[in-house]
């Protein structure tokens, strides 16, 4: 399975299966809270499957993606230890990691929970969304 197209904030973008060089990460996010947090997510909410294994090769093709740095960062070093995974359910129809090392949030946490699934279970969880400049 690769990647072929991406949406992120207002930008629709689409790849031939057969490029694979190296993507310049401003084609794709608008900023860097974009790319940071696009990053954290492509990074610690994986599971292994094909779709995933998907994701982090279209990772590695990003300028500055690492995975394993990732990990370590929000893991607190032991990612298997200190990141909660509940993984994806028929019933929730997503699957979700709580990761640390976030830095601060608006309510005073250094923790974020990302989520991937079904994009209406999804989107029935959140409480707002950021637009494509990081702002609510």
């Amino acid at each position: 399975m690769t990647i072929t197209n991406i949406y992120a904030g207002l930008r629709d973008i689409s790849w031939k299966v057969e490029d694979t060089g190296p993507i310049d990460w401003k084609t794709c996010f608008a900023n860097d809270f974009h790319k940071d947090i696009t990053y954290q997510s492509m990074a610690c909410n994986t599971s292994g499957g094909a779709t995933d294994e998907a994701m982090l090769n279209f990772m590695k093709r990003l300028e500055g993606a690492n995975v394993e740095e990732l990990k370590k960062k929000h893991g607190k070093g032991d990612f298997e230890k200190n990141v909660t995974m509940m993984p994806f359910s028929s019933k929730r129809k997503r699957m979700s990691t709580i990761i640390s090392e976030v830095g601060d949030s608006e309510h005073g946490h250094d923790k974020r929970i990302l989520s991937k699934g079904a994009s209406e279970e999804v989107f029935m969880e959140c409480t707002h969304f950021l637009n494509e400049k990081g702002e609510k």
